[in-house]
């Protein structure tokens, strides 16, 4: 029987997703494949994409898919599905991709270059008649090692630190950024990963003009049916320009909360059966 590999890679999960209005809808077969999608993806690497084939392979069917995407917790995509707001809670391509990259730089620059092997003699080996100069011999001039052109090794180093600071860009001080920036962030209703959010709106205001970019943060605060819990990153949202996304869609009254109304009703009417019984024993 062939073993399964074993991953050394984690993800995260929240510690009230089994009590979240979402989850406590679900049924038994669609929340288990939500949980074998997420290890899924932390394993292959995917960032959140469940492919048809992936769908498959850690068996689920279509008809949990749908319940996922209809409670919010899947996206449908062109190829199949994507966990909903994989880069919120997990680590996406760009962030892994930078990091790799870090290491890669990292690996580069502290390698050292491998030793020469001597030749194995035997110690019986005679001197030829023409040995290897010496330049410590007497009148023996050797010409000089050409040096490095210090331009070249300046332009070499910028260069490499530009690199990094594309991997790891510094972290602007308070009061460093760009007023517009700051603008979009006051008016942005969820305040998490300023220097991730930064580099986002650099990117966004590239496709976007910025009174569209700060219209549409401010929609999205205003929105009523925005729930705090679910509120995306900025930088989230900054990448999918979703200053041009719909209202969101208002969702309907909790299952959780119609059995608690229910509950309440039925006793109401319990005690209002037996407010007369109560009445006669106290008269007796």
């Amino acid at each position: 029987m062939r073993r399964a590999t074993v991953s050394d890679r984690w993800g995260k999960i929240h510690g009230d997703l089994w009590i979240h209005d979402k989850f406590l809808m679900l049924t038994a077969e669609a929340g288990w494949l939500w949980t074998r999608a997420l290890s899924f993806a932390i394993a292959q690497k995917t960032f959140g994409e469940i492919s048809r084939g992936a769908l498959i392979a850690i068996r689920g069917t279509d008809e949990a898919a749908a319940e996922l995407v209809a409670a919010g917790l899947w996206d449908e995509t062109e190829n199949g599905w994507r966990l909903h707001d994989w880069d919120d809670h997990q680590q996406s391509r760009e962030d892994a991709e930078a990091l790799s990259r870090k290491r890669s730089e990292a690996g580069r620059k502290g390698g050292r270059p491998r030793k020469t092997a001597k030749p194995v003699t035997s110690g019986n080996e005679q001197p030829t008649s023409n040995p290897k100069p010496n330049e410590n011999q007497i009148g023996f001039n050797l010409p000089s090692k050409p040096k490095a052109d210090e331009s070249n090794q300046k332009a070499e180093q910028e260069q490499e630190q530009e690199q990094e600071q594309e991997v790891n860009p510094p972290t602007p001080r308070r009061g460093a950024y760009p007023p517009d920036f700051e603008d979009f962030w006051a008016i942005y209703p969820k305040h998490a990963g300023k220097r991730d959010a930064f580099k986002a709106w650099k990117a966004a205001v590239k496709r976007a003009d910025r009174e569209t970019i700060n219209a549409g943060a401010r929609a999205y605060a205003d929105d009523p049916n925005r729930e705090p819990t679910f509120t995306k990153h900025p930088a989230t949202w900054l990448r999918a320009d979703a200053w041009d996304d719909d209202p969101i869609p208002a969702r309907g009254v909790s299952e959780t909360v119609k059995a608690i109304d229910s509950v309440n009703a039925y006793r109401a009417m319990q005690d209002e059966m037996a407010w007369p019984l109560k009445l006669e024993r106290k008269r007796a």
